[in-house]
């Protein structure tokens, strides 16, 4: 296993130096972005349970929602489903939509959505994220690895003069571009003015399964993604890091190991709205540093990131 520089749980839930350390890595070009549903949701979007339930209301008959447990004041409820059963719902849906599952996932993913910077939910995140990839005499986020269909990402980043080069299995070629944008899972954009739609995507348990498992391209581009760069992740959930995540991270530190390598860095962080003491060490375990924020101050912990990246620069 590979010697981390400092003690990764020394820094578990202390946001404003996990800030000063990925400041560091934004200065010298390290710092990539990992992006999951809950950082499309505050631009307008469903996140990821909403997303499965809408699908499977017009996917599954008789199929009824979970609603969603309590929550503490600033903070989200505790999940209805696991990560794992949102998959099998989506399971189901895909047998049963068969050569309509893309359409449906589409009609649900963008419904009410406009793309109108006027009309979005949450102006905050993503300005703050953005704030991240601009950036001359300091450092710039020039890679993202989402599990994001959606094109929010895409049309602001073409909206403030950035070109951004999406990569998608159907289309591996890397081109000119300010921000590379690995969509790991497909591609399902609002209208081909963003890009062209995937032939398939990830998002049932099976189809998870199948790329951790064996001999894959996508599995070498994962790892070397997450070889690479250290890692801010923004609305992904602590179980679909552990689950999702973790896996290659740990066969990264099982590499290593064998090779007498240290990685020094941890893998990355993980600024996250709930997360419990078992799921932290787990995290911990796989090099993920995580902090959780409050829901409201998720965008000026990303946004703090930049300033003070240009105050050292």
């Amino acid at each position: 296993m590979s010697d981390f520089k400092y003690p990764l749980e020394d820094y578990v839930n202390k946001v404003d130096d996990c800030i000063g350390l990925l400041t560091g890595h934004l200065n010298t070009g390290s710092l990539s972005l990992f992006l999951g549903a809950g950082a499309s949701s505050g631009f307008g979007l469903p996140n990821w349970k909403t997303l499965v339930e809408n699908c499977a209301i017009e996917g599954i008959a008789g199929f009824t929602p979970r609603p969603d447990p309590p929550s503490k004041p600033g903070f989200p409820p505790d999940p209805a489903y696991t990560n794992q059963e949102l998959k099998q719902i989506m399971d189901e849906v895909k047998r049963n939509a068969s050569a309509t599952y893309l359409e449906i996932i589409h009609r649900h993913l963008y419904a009410g959505v406009n793309f109108d910077f006027s009309l979005l939910k949450n102006k905050d995140l993503l300005i703050a994220i953005t704030s991240l990839f601009i950036g001359q005499t300091r450092g710039s986020v020039q890679n993202v690895l989402t599990y994001n269909f959606d094109s929010v990402l895409e049309w602001y980043l073409n909206f403030n003069g950035l070109r951004t080069n999406v990569t998608t299995f159907e289309n591996l070629l890397f081109s000119n571009g300010d921000v590379d944008v690995l969509h790991i899972h497909g591609f399902i954009p609002f209208s081909k003015d963003h890009g062209d739609q995937s032939n398939e995507v990830v998002f049932s348990k099976k189809e998870f399964e199948s790329r951790q498992v064996g001999e894959s391209y996508w599995k070498d581009m994962m790892n070397e993604f997450f070889r690479r760069n250290v890692f801010l992740s923004v609305g992904v959930g602590p179980e679909s890091l552990i689950d999702d995540v973790c896996p290659y991270l740990l066969e990264l530190l099982k590499w290593h190991g064998r090779f007498n390598i240290k990685r020094l860095y941890p893998f990355g962080f993980a600024f996250l709205t709930r997360c419990d003491g078992t799921q932290e060490k787990d995290l911990v375990e796989a090099g993920i540093i995580p902090c959780v924020i409050e829901v409201s101050k998720i965008p000026e912990a990303v946004f703090n990131i930049s300033q003070r990246a240009m105050a050292k620069a």
